[in-house]
Formats: C-alpha cells, structure tokens, sequence
C-alpha cells in the first residue's frame, strides 16, 4: 500500500507521510552521517548514494536535475550500480522521451513521490522511455523528493527501484523522507565550500602574479602562503 498523496491547488502532487514500521536508528545516523561528509568531500557521493539506496531499499541512487519545459536533465552525482555507459544512453537518447505529465507535478520540497503518483501507469508503461530504457534494466519504479527549484529547472534525491525491490509503497517513502532534508542540506553545504575554494584559489593566484616577494602569516606565526 502506498503513502496517500493528494493534488493541491496547482496540480502538484502532496504526499502525506504517515508513521510506519521503526527504523534502525544506529543505520540511520550513519548513513545522514556520510551524506554531511560528502558535502566537504565530494568525490564520497558516489558510495553515499549506494548507502542511501540501500536503506531505503532500491536499485540505485542519484541526485539529478529536470527541466519540465523541454524533459532536459542532467545529473550531479550517481552511484555505481547502472553502467556508465548504459546510464549515459539516457541522454544520449531517451531523456526527451519521458512521459512529459509526471514533471509537471512533481511534489513540494522533500516530499516523496514515486512514478505512478505523478503518471497513469498505461501513460508509462507505454512509453519509449520504458520500453526500451528502462524495462531492459529491470527497473520499475523511481522514488524521488524534490531539492530546489529553480525556474522551471528541480533538483531532485531519486533511487530507481529494481523488479526485485518491488514498486514504491509506504516504507519506501518513508526512508525517503528521513533522508532528504539533509542530502538537500548537503548539497547546500557543498555548493558553500566550492565557492569559499574558488575564492581562496583567486585570492591565491593574485598574489603569485605579484611582483614583489610576498608572505602571509597566520596569528601564530606560521607560513600559509608565499609566492
């Protein structure tokens, strides 16, 4: 059975989130633990994200964009568990071939949804998309939650659901739920460090291109930069 979800006064979809079975407290704490790591260390996304998949019992994970005007997308960060090469047929190839109703509808900010709350099930079965991208895989469902929005443009937390995971149901999203606030926190930490390291890569580099010898102290006298 799945979370009860609603349409408010725009058409997007509103999931209400009921409790459901516990969860693992000590599982949850590591896993929001590792999503605050890769905020300072991006290149941990990658195991982050199958971390994430893992609890909340799907495929594979991925933090993505799309552009409801025109079905673009492009995605931040993915764990290992779709190939490369067949991930990036995507969008070689079908990413405009979405059913387009579903991105149209998407819920509010760390709401969870999956597929068959934003489609007609006939609508996405019977698409190019699935045909022959997705059902090839074995992949049935995608859980999601909104990050920002921007525009027309939503940065979405998504894990792909294997035939062997089944379809998204309560305990799916509710694991979502957990998570997205702080991979959506992440995020904005990571965004945060990344221009603090522009600007001190800048601040380097117009002292380098000084002519005269140049020395930066610490208060405790020590050498942070010389050019």
């Amino acid at each position: 059975m799945s979370i009860p979800a609603r349409l408010d006064h725009t058409g997007a979809i509103t999931t209400i989130i009921e409790p459901s079975a516990a969860v693992d407290t000590d599982e949850l704490s590591a896993v929001i633990s590792a999503i605050y790591d890769a905020a300072v260390t991006p290149d941990h996304w990658s195991n982050v994200l199958d971390t994430a998949r893992r609890f909340i019992g799907g495929m594979s994970g991925t933090i993505f964009a799309k552009d409801a005007r025109n079905a673009k997308s492009c995605i931040f960060h993915i764990d290992s568990n779709i190939d490369f090469d067949y991930g990036k047929s995507y969008f070689d190839r079908y990413e405009t071939a979405d059913p387009p109703t579903g991105w149209n509808r998407l819920p509010g900010i760390d709401q969870p949804a999956g597929l068959m709350d934003l489609l007609d099930a006939d609508e996405m079965t019977g698409s190019r998309f699935y045909r022959e991208w997705a059902q090839p895989a074995g992949i049935v469902d995608l859980v999601m939650t909104p990050l920002e929005r921007s525009g027309g443009i939503t940065a979405l937390f998504g894990v792909f659901m294997h035939e062997r995971d089944g379809m998204v149901d309560s305990a799916v999203k509710r694991r979502m739920h957990l998570l997205s606030p702080h991979v959506r926190r992440a995020m904005s930490i990571g965004r945060v460090a990344a221009q603090q390291a522009q600007q001190t890569t800048s601040l380097s580099d117009a002292f380098d291109g000084l002519a005269a010898g140049l020395f930066l102290i610490d208060a405790d006298g020590r050498v942070v930069h010389t050019n």
